[in-house]
């Protein structure tokens, strides 16, 4: 009788469902897509992926780190141009007339808007609008006493 040999193959089993875009998830564009102040909705979209497919794949480092440095350095110029506001500062203009470029320095008094808005974030406890205000106990007798009165 001739001894059958078993010989098995090695086969690769094919993946079910469609193929992971997170493979061509370019952590540098989503670093500069965020520098550029696109919300995680518009970077979703610039980089042809669903937002829930995106909020899954920032979960990984290699695309969290990215998206979080991009986001340091538009804050970064948002409070550079916040504090400028709040502060007033002085700039050029330049105007082209028949007769030559005339350069004209103008200056741009501080915005009462941005102050408050920044003291309102930096210093929140002596500038919020809303104050705490504790009510007394009402386990106190005299406090039930003109509750009970009104």
């Amino acid at each position: 009788m001739a001894s059958k040999k078993s010989s098995k193959k090695t086969v690769k089993k094919k993946s079910v469902g469609r193929p992971s875009k997170k493979d061509k998830l370019d952590p540098h564009l989503v670093k500069k897509l965020a520098a550029f102040g696109l919300t995680e909705k518009q970077i979703a979209e610039a980089v042809g992926m669903c937002f829930n497919t995106f909020n899954k794949h920032k979960k990984d480092p290699k695309i969290y780190e990215p998206l979080k440095k991009g986001k340091q350095i538009s804050d970064k110029e948002v409070v550079k141009s916040l504090y400028k506001r709040a502060t007033g500062f002085k700039y050029t203009e330049t105007h082209i007339t028949a007769k030559g470029i005339k350069t004209i320095e103008k200056e741009m008094c501080p915005d009462t808007l941005a102050c408050i808005f920044w003291l309102k974030n930096r210093i929140p406890t002596e500038w919020k609008d809303r104050r705490d205000i504790s009510l007394p106990d009402l386990k106190d007798k005299n406090v039930k006493l003109i509750i009970k009165g009104l």
